[in-house]
């Protein structure tokens, strides 16, 4: 089918390009539009007159979508989008005279399009900056009086999605950190019956600067929790370390009951914190930097703090005895009979355990507390008659 384009604007002598503008040239041309397996190809026809004993000496047309020039006469030209074109023809002819016409050429079908929804100040022109994990909106803004529209989102990240309607807002959320290009791929039913499809940005290669819209996601840096003693008790020194990214340079803590710490010497990355109360306390750590843009990650840890009781009672049928105390090497312990035994662990002021190495003969146990540094430490026994804590110092000579 073979479409006239006819001229919707015309404007006569406005460009000089430094060369004189002369009455000589009277600037025509005429385009036909071919629609055909959805490829919109026009054929333009110069049919610009020039005055007695004046001859064209060159062409040069913009097709108004961003390609690339033709200096041909009579030039045919693809166009990948829809929409409205304005197709400018500069005729030169001898004497150094110019003059130019634009005609706006009408491309019919699906003509895709989608903007960022300006939900934060992280865009930039054809660019978002996001953290990891965090959300882009889009909102649908097709338009070229749709029929029987479709539309499908390619987020770069692998994924694609329905694009619902126009005016519709899109969602999406990266996991990864990386750069994503973004398009919108419409299909949609030509006044001329054919069912075809575009793409939004176009991907032309003839375009001088094709435009690339892309997300920019940025990685969290990395900050997780170590506890030294879960679950803990009333009153007990629990430690808490924060391992981080070096990129952060302050910590900050909420320990859940009220209590927070905060330094900005990302080398005091361990708190030592008692709870007063039974219960649980969910702890969260939040270290920060500076850098744009902030992608700050957080950790928390869900504590269970018990009665202080049950990290002293000692059973009087377990009859535990222990010597000596202060101790240098060695601790022995001595149990009733009965009474057996199986595990020991050491607790230091920090919170942090030690597993010693055990000697077993009977109801008698020496405990090697060499490798262990000089202090004060709680003794927590695993018996046959269930679990008892002793305090118990290390000296050294």
């Amino acid at each position: 089918m073979r479409i006239t384009i006819f001229s919707i604007l015309l404007l006569l002598g406005i460009f000089s390009f430094g060369q004189s503008v002369c009455d000589t040239i009277d600037v025509r041309f005429g385009s036909t539009l071919n629609q055909n397996n959805c490829q919109s190809i026009v054929s333009f026809t110069d049919s610009s007159i020039v005055a007695k004993n004046h001859t064209i000496t060159a062409w040069q047309w913009d097709f108004g979508d961003g390609t690339r020039k033709s200096v041909l006469q009579n030039p045919q030209h693809t166009y990948t989008s829809g929409g409205t074109f304005e197709v400018t023809l500069i005729v030169y002819s001898t004497n150094r005279c110019q003059d130019s016409i634009i005609k706006e050429v009408i491309i019919p079908g699906p003509q895709p399009e989608f903007v960022f929804a300006r939900q934060h100040d992280r865009i930039r022109h054809d660019t978002a900056y996001l953290c990891s994990g965090e959300k882009i909106t889009l909102v649908n803004f097709s338009s070229g009086n749709p029929i029987e529209p479709s539309y499908l989102m390619l987020w770069g990240d692998g994924t694609v999605s329905h694009a619902g309607n126009i005016g519709d807002t899109l969602y999406h959320t990266y996991k990864e950190a990386g750069t994503y290009e973004l398009y919108l791929i419409m299909e949609d039913v030509t006044p001329s019956n054919l069912r075809c499809s575009r793409i939004f940005p176009d991907t032309n290669s003839n375009l001088v600067y094709p435009r690339k819209i892309t997300v920019i996601v940025h990685p969290r840096p990395a900050a997780t929790i170590t506890v030294g003693t879960s679950p803990t008790y009333q009153d007990h020194p629990t430690a808490f370390t924060a391992n981080l990214d070096a990129e952060y340079i302050r910590i900050l803590w909420n320990m859940g009951d009220g209590t927070t710490y905060n330094t900005n010497n990302i080398n005091d990355n361990t708190i030592i914190h008692k709870f007063q109360k039974r219960g649980n306390y969910l702890v969260v750590l939040t270290p920060e930097y500076d850098n744009i843009p902030r992608c700050w990650a957080r950790d928390t840890f869900n504590i269970q703090v018990l009665d202080a009781s049950l990290n002293s009672i000692i059973d009087p049928a377990i009859g535990l005895e222990i010597f000596p105390n202060p101790a240098n090497i060695e601790v022995h312990l001595f149990s009733k009979e009965g009474v057996t035994i199986d595990a020991i662990e050491m607790i230091d002021i920090l919170g942090k355990n030690y597993t010693p190495t055990l000697t077993k003969q009977g109801n008698k146990v020496m405990v090697d507390v060499s490798p262990l540094a000089a202090g004060n430490y709680v003794m927590r026994v695993a018996t046959s008659k269930g679990t008892v804590t002793k305090k118990v110092q290390i000296k050294r000579d």
